[in-house]
This record gives structure tokens, C-alpha cells and sequence, in this order.
């Protein structure tokens, strides 16, 4: 049906009819409307293309069936951009709905719902029948021509295997198309990868008729195809030339560039004449090419192509080589007698001319040459030409060398003498240097290593040199001479010092005064001396000092010291001294009234072993009881500590008095007498017995001034036993009378 919308249309030709039944029996049935106001009802569906795509381009049209024909119903559409539409206020009826493009331009077909090409029957089941309700759903599909192309694609290019082919789309009946392509080999088999408008044959369609298919599409219609044949692809043809890339110089290495994908086989060539066995992608210049132009001839291989054999252009012609410049070395002493050579880098062919002061030596064309007495006070440089077949010859210069000295004739080598030891000195022999007079040098070393500041004709060694090697080297020097440096044999490990010294005893071997040791004679200087002093041989305790005080312990022993002299990397010396036997001197050895401050001073004495001894202290000379401060009777050692506020010190039968220093030499055993707990003897239980017809008496006491607050704790075991004491550290003294000898028992 036309756009302009017709008044009518006949029955036979609606495509989709929507049908409102009028008939007044259906009316009665109709549910009743309050206050049988109308009710407002729609048509609404979606206008697709081919059913899937939304179109908004289209503009619906609403028939209604008028007494069998149909007839433009006269209702508006809105349409929305996702191709929804709506008739609004649509009346009861029966109806059918079309839609085409409101555009011309657009190559979709008038279409009736649901995609009818005419207006359904106004009894068809396509018709839309609204009955007081909104009908929806009533979608349409647009038809659209069949794509059918006008003009046939054409494939146009190069058919041969590396060209190029490209296929045309052709023009067809609808515009708005998309493409796609497929190219095919032998007419049937679809070619892998190849989907462009373009396609290049490959080795595989040597002799093989290639087709490209154009495949055309647009939405909303059905894609179609239209075929172009390209022919039978013929065998490839390489037409590329190589190129050669490099310096052109000889020495320099020239490649063939060709394009990746076919084999290759080289042939280099120098003006256009093969040159035998560079058969390489590479070739390096040589001195044969100087003066030729180079060029090289590529043979192609490759499935599907035909062989060719490709020339590059030649290059330019090859110049002479030029050697790189250098610069001469000359080793060698400038001294008369020394032999100077030249040297150069490798590779080169060289010719050699030596040169005094720049001047030409003739006869000196060696890459050696041995100096004269003529070079003295002279520099000597030579210059060295390089050259090879096919480069130019390259003369260089070398740096002049020192001014050419003399030689000395005797260079005697250096002997070394004396103590090879710690501490000894070591002495040089230079020798006779000749011509006289050359002035000598010395530097001695240590394990070849120089010794600072040992620049003299002796070295005394030190400690570091112990195990060391030690060599002096003599630099002998002469105006206009070359030094000469001579160096001795090295010696063996040098050996351990040994200490020196002497020493002697001084002082007076007699308790009450000190000892000590003179040390004279101490080699080296910076030596350790340490002393240890010996009571009978056995090591005194913490008696470290060079002088020792003798003390009543030490009464009748032999006192010795050891002195010992050390230093790192010396071997340490030691000597004993001894005494004679210590003596000892009595305070007294009166008997009766001692007066004190005169005869006797104030402090504490003891005496010898005795069998009775008595004494007593007074503060005057009456000899009454009243007077007596203080008093003690008993046998073995007794003690008494007189007052320097004492007149008076009665002594019977004690014999000698001796001044108690508070040393001793401790025992476990012990007689009757008075003893210094802890000093005398060894703290600790003791056990002894009544002697016979005696009572075994023993006492602890805090002074020994012979008053009855001395004592403490005192016992009368009786006349048996054996007896039990434990003496302890509180008991500052001990007295014991009657009882046989006390022995140690345990702590």
C-alpha cells in the first residue's frame, strides 16, 4: 500500500487487521463503564528490521475495517528512537496496522503487521481486535528487497605468486552495505587468512585459479554474494637488487643485504670478475681490491618463485689502505752496553732508523740497537715505517729516551755480617765501585720490604725483624753515571734475642729489717723485670716487689727471689738469688725487773720454748701483790703485751724475749704455751690428753696483758682424756698448760 494513505482498502488486500466488534449483541456484553463514561485505549508495538534491530525511522498507520473495507483510521502514532509506537484513543473496532520509512531514501518496504507484504483479510487472524481494552504487542517487522549487485566485482593486480591482488566491491542495488571477503583457491577451497579486499599469492597457488568473493551486508536485510575470478596465479619473480652496505676500504667488511624469505647463494665480484672462494653474505676488502670496484651477485631460491640471479651495484672503487697511526715505544736503560728496542703494533711489516739528537744513526736500521760510547749525554728515538700490499706506508716517530749515561765498571754485590739475632748488629761490605769515587747508598729490608729509616752502614735488629729475612740493598751513584742498585743475599730467619742483665742481693739477712734486689745490665732497653720471692723454696704469696721485709716467719728459713727478665720477641731471662739462713735477735734477755721505756719498750713479745717461765706486770718496783697489774706462769712459748703505761716487767726463767711482728709459720700440732689462732696455727677442732699426773687446762684469750678479763671460755678437762677444742677465728689467742701435744682434727 502507498504512503498517501487511501481512504479504503478492499478486504482481499489488508496484510493485518485489527478488528472492533460492533455488533450490538457483543455490545450488551461488554462490561459496564461507570457512568458509561468511554474508556481511552491503545494500539502499541515495536516498527525492527528483519525482527531484531529497534527502527525509528518508520511511520505506522492504523486501518480500520469500515464495513469490510479498509480505512485510514485517521489516528496519529508516536514513535520513540527504540522504534516503539502508540495510537492513542483508539475506539472499539477491528484494525489492522502498517509501517514503512517516513524517508524515501530508505530502500525498506511498505510492511503490514506482523511482516506482510498487503494488508491482511479483515477476517484474518492477523487482524487487531480492540474490545474496551489497550491491545500491545502488535510488532512489525519491515521487509527489505533482496541485495543483488548491478555491476559485478572485479579483481585487478598482478597474478603471480609475491604480487598483489585487490578485488573491487562492485555496485549494487541498495546503499548503506558493508563488506566482507573470501578469496579461494581452485575455485572451492577457502584460503586461510585471507579476508581483505587484498590478498598476495603465495608458493601454494602456483597453477591455481584464484576467485574473490564479495559478501555484501546491511542490517535488516539478507546478506549476498558476488564472485570475481583473478586468473591462474603464474610462478614468482624476484625483482628486488641487493645492496651492499660497509666502508669501502680495505680491511673493512662489506655485507649483502637481500630481502628475508627466499634462500640465497653469494658471489662476490672485483670489476665484474668473480672472485674465487667469497662466497659469503660477507666479504672483507683486501689489498687485491685496491684500484676495483666490488660488487656481489645474489642467486634467489624459493618454492614458488622462478631462480633468478640478482647484481647489486658496484661500488665505488676501493682506495689504498691507510694504516692506523701509532706511536714507537723504545724499551731498554739509556746506558752504554744496554741494548734499546723498538716496538710497534702487530700486524705491520716495519722498517727501523735510530736517530742521536734527531741525527740519522746510518748503521742503525734494527729494531735492537746496543748503546755506544758515541750516545753518552745524547737521546736516542727511532722511527719506524709500517707498510703493507695495498696501503700506504706510514712513518712514526718515537719519544726521545733519557739522556744516555755511562756504566759503571765494578758493581760488587753488598755482604752482610754480624748477630743474625734479636737485638744484634747487622753490618754491610759494600765492595770497591769503580771508576772511584762512586758515592754509596744503603737501604735495608725486611722480607724485601724497605725499613724505615735504615739508611745507615749498620742495623741493629728489633723484634720486628724476628723471622724475617733481612737484605740491604747499595745505590751506587756517579755524575754522568747510570745508578746501580746491588742487593745482598738475605739472611735466614732472624733469631729470638736473649735477655741480658745482672742482679744481686742487698740489705741485711736479719728479721726486722728488708732485702732487696740491684738490677744492672738490662740489654734491651724497654725489658720487664718481675720478681718473685721463695720461703725455703716455696713461693711466697703476693711477694711480687724488688724488696722484701723479713719477718719472724722467716727466722731461720732461706729466703730466695727469682727474678725474670722479658721482652716481646727476646727469650726471657731469669736468675735466682738466696740467702743464708734469716737470724733472728732477742729483745732481752734479762731476768727480773726489766724497766720499761728503757729496758723493755711497750709492745708484744714471746719467748723460745720454756719449762717455767713467769712473768709479771707492775706499775712500781715494790714487788707487793697490790702492785701487780698483770701476770702469767706455764711452760713452752709464752707471750706478753707490756703497756707504755707499765713501771715494771718481772721476768723468771722465760730466757730470751722477741718481738712479735704477728707472723708465723702455722701449724696442726701444738705444745703447752700461748698461740696466735690463725696465725700460729690453723683454725679448726684439735684433740689431746692429760699428761700424766696433770689436769689438761686450755683457755681462749682476747689480750695478753695477763689480767683475768684476757680470758674467756676457758676449760679444766681433767686427768684423762682425750680432750676436744675447737678454736675459732673470735678467740684471738689460745693458752693451753698439762696437756700432751694438740692435733688437728678437722675444720
Amino acid at each position: 500500500m502507498a504512503r498517501s494513505r487511501s481512504s479504503s482498502i478492499r478486504r482481499s488486500t489488508v496484510v493485518a487487521t485489527v478488528v472492533l466488534s460492533l455488533l450490538g449483541s457483543l455490545a450488551v456484553s461488554l462490561p459496564a463503564q461507570a457512568d458509561d463514561a468511554p474508556v481511552a485505549k491503545s494500539i502499541s508495538g515495536r516498527v525492527t528490521l528483519s525482527g531484531k534491530q529497534p527502527y525509528a525511522g518508520a511511520c505506522p498507520q492504523a486501518w480500520l475495517d469500515v464495513e469490510g473495507e479498509w480505512q485510514d483510521s485517521g489516528l496519529e502514532a508516536t514513535v520513540t528512537d527504540t522504534g516503539d509506537y502508540v495510537f492513542a484513543g483508539v475506539d472499539d473496532g477491528r484494525y489492522t496496522i502498517s509501517a514503512a520509512p517516513c524517508s524515501e531514501s530508505e530502500p525498506f518496504l511498505p510492511t503490514w503487521h506482523p511482516s506482510l507484504e498487503a494488508a491482511p483479510a479483515v477476517d484474518s487472524t492477523d487482524v487487531v481486535v480492540v474490545a474496551g481494552v489497550s491491545v500491545t504487542g502488535i510488532d512489525i517487522a519491515l521487509r527489505a528487497p533482496a541485495l543483488t549487485a548491478t555491476t559485478a566485482p572485479v579483481v585487478t593486480g598482478t597474478a603471480r605468486v609475491g604480487g598483489r591482488l585487490d578485488v573491487s566491491t562492485g555496485t549494487w542495488n541498495v546503499d548503506g552495505l558493508t563488506f566482507s571477503y573470501n578469496w579461494l583457491r581452485g575455485g572451492l577451497s577457502l584460503i586461510s587468512d585471507a579476508h581483505g579486499s587484498s590478498y598476495v599469492p603465495v608458493a601454494d597457488d602456483a597453477g591455481a585459479p584464484i576467485t574473490a568473493v564479495v559478501v555484501a551486508s546491511r542490517v535488516g536485510f539478507k546478506s549476498a554474494i558476488a564472485s570475481a575470478p583473478a586468473g591462474t596465479i603464474e610462478q614468482g619473480v624476484f625483482e628486488f637488487v641487493p645492496v651492499i652496505s660497509g666502508t669501502v676500504a680495505v680491511g673493512s667488511t662489506l655485507t649483502a643485504t637481500a630481502p628475508v624469505g627466499p634462500a640465497y647463494g653469494y658471489q662476490w665480484n672485483r670489476a665484474g670478475v668473480a672472485v674465487s672462494g667469497a662466497v659469503a653474505a660477507t666479504y672483507t676488502v683486501s689489498a687485491g681490491d685496491v684500484g676495483s670496484a666490488l660488487s656481489v651477485t645474489v642467486v634467489a631460491t624459493q618454492t614458488g618463485y622462478t631462480p633468478a640471479s640478482l647484481t647489486s651495484a658496484a661500488t665505488a672503487v676501493v682506495p689504498s689502505g691507510a694504516i692506523p697511526a701509532f706511536t714507537p715505544t723504545v724499551t731498554g736503560t739509556a746506558v752504554v752496553g744496554s741494548t734499546l728496542t723498538a716496538a710497534a703494533p702487530v700486524g705491520w711489516s716495519y722498517g727501523y732508523q735510530w736517530k742521536r739528537n734527531g741525527v740519522l744513526i746510518s748503521t742503525a736500521k734494527a729494531k735492537n740497537y746496543t748503546l755506544v760510547a758515541a750516545d753518552v749525554g745524547k737521546k736516542l728515538s727511532v722511527a719506524v715505517t709500517a707498510s703493507r700490499t695495498g696501503y700506504t706506508a706510514r712513518t712514526e716517530s718515537s719519544p726521545s729516551t733519557a739522556t744516555v749515561l755511562n756504566k759503571l765498571v765494578t758493581t760488587p754485590t753488598p755482604t752482610i755480617s754480624g748477630v743474625r739475632a734479636v737485638g744484634g748488629r747487622l753490618t754491610v761490605a759494600a765492595g770497591s765501585w769503580k771508576p772511584a769515587p762512586v758515592t754509596l747508598s744503603y737501604v735495608w729490608k725486611r722480607n724485601g720490604v724497605a725499613i724505615a729509616k735504615a739508611t745507615g752502614t749498620s742495623y741493629v735488629l728489633t723484634a720486628a725483624d724476628r723471622g724475617a729475612a733481612i737484605s740491604v740493598s747499595v745505590v751506587g751513584r756517579k755524575s754522568g753515571f747510570a745508578s746501580v742498585t746491588k742487593t745482598s743475599t738475605s739472611t735466614g730467619a732472624i733469631a729470638t734475642g736473649v735477655i741480658a742483665f745482672s742482679a744481686k742481693l742487698t740489705g741485711t739477712q736479719h728479721v726486722g729489717n728488708s732485702i732487696g734486689v740491684s738490677i744492672t745490665g738490662v740489654k734491651p732497653s724497654g725489658t720487664t723485670v718481675k720478681y718473685q720471692w721463695y720461703r725455703d723454696g716455696v713461693a711466697i704469696s703476693g711477694a711480687t716487689s724488688a724488696s722484701r721485709a723479713l719477718k719472724n716467719i722467716d727466722a731461720g728459713t732461706t729466703i730466695s727471689v727469682r727474678v725474670t727478665a722479658s721482652k716481646s720477641a727476646w727469650i726471657a731471662t731469669s736468675q735466682t738469688l738466696k740467702t743464708s739462713a734469716i737470724t733472728r735477735s732477742a729483745v732481752t734477755t734479762k731476768t727480773g725487773w726489766l724497766r720499761v721505756g728503757i729496758d723493755i719498750k711497750a709492745g708484744t713479745y714471746f719467748t723460745g720454748n720454756t719449762a717455767d717461765c713467769q712473768w709479771i706486770r707492775t706499775w712500781d718496783g715494790s714487788g707487793q701483790q697490790y702492785s701487780f697489774l698483770g701476770w702469767d706462769r706455764g711452760a713452752g712459748r709464752r707471750m706478753v703485751t707490756v703497756l707504755a703505761s707499765d713501771a715494771y716487767l718481772y721476768t723468771k726463767g722465760c730466757g730470751a724475749w722477741y718481738k712479735w711482728d704477728g707472723t708465723a709459720t702455722m701449724k696442726t700440732k701444738l705444745g703447752p704455751g700461748v698461740w696466735v689462732s690463725g696465725v700460729d696455727f690453723k683454725l679448726g677442732v684439735y684433740e689431746a690428753k692429760a699428761l700424766p699426773g696433770e689436769h689438761c687446762r686450755v683457755s681462749a684469750a682476747s689480750a695478753l696483758t695477763g689480767t683475768e678479763s684476757d680470758y674467756f671460755g676457758g676449760a679444766d678437762y681433767g686427768t684423762k682424756g682425750p680432750y676436744r677444742w675447737r678454736a675459732m677465728a673470735d678467740e684471738k689467742y689460745w693458752w693451753t698448760d698439762g696437756c700432751t701435744t694438740w692435733k688437728y682434727v678437722s675444720p
